[in-house]
Formats: structure tokens, C-alpha cells, sequence
């Protein structure tokens, strides 16, 4: 896991950080942005298919795609419930979500 920054808000601050897994039997992988508050609490993540963020600006987590608009926003005193991320739109997933 790479920490990534800090996105910081009027009321808080979020540690952002980079998980990539790859199958080394299948050969595929995925990207994971792993949220923790201030305190160093695990909050959850968001599943994404492309690369890292390529930087933080203030509270907003840019990514470099071949598609513009690719801008996570942390506004308030919790994660976004979704983003939108190269035509994907992932779910903020908390430890204490039901799993189906």
C-alpha cells in the first residue's frame, strides 16, 4: 500500500492511500483508493480498474485518464458515497457494509 496524501476539508482530513493486487495466477488485478480519517482509522475504499490518482489538490483527488473530468471531491466530514472514475462509477465500501 502507497500513501497517496492527505485530501483536506473544511472539517476534517482524509489519508488517502493506494492498494494494487494482482492474481499472479490470472494475471489480473484491480486498484483500490483506501480512505482513513485523520486518526489513522479505516473508513473503506473504492474499487477502480485504472491507475493511481496522479496527485491531491486541496480536497480533490486527480486522475489521469484518457477521459477529462476524472476528479474525486471529499467535501463534508465523510467520504463521497460514489466517484466516477474513466466511465466507472464505484462504490464507497465501509467495513461495516452488508456484505450479499
Amino acid at each position: 500500500m502507497t500513501y497517496l496524501g492527505d485530501a483536506k476539508t473544511k472539517s476534517t482530513k482524509f489519508r488517502l492511500y493506494s492498494y494494487v493486487f494482482n492474481n499472479p495466477e490470472s494475471g489480473h488485478g484491480n486498484h483500490r483508493l483506501v480512505v482513513f480519517d485523520a486518526n489513522c482509522k479505516f473508513l473503506g475504499l473504492y474499487v477502480t480498474s485504472v491507475a493511481d490518482p496522479l496527485r491531491i489538490e486541496g480536497n480533490k483527488v486527480i486522475y489521469e485518464t484518457e477521459y477529462p473530468g476524472n476528479v474525486v471531491t471529499f467535501a463534508g466530514d465523510k467520504p463521497p458515497d460514489h466517484i466516477w472514475i474513466d466511465g466507472e462509477i464505484p462504490d464507497f465500501d465501509p467495513p461495516d457494509r452488508e456484505r450479499r
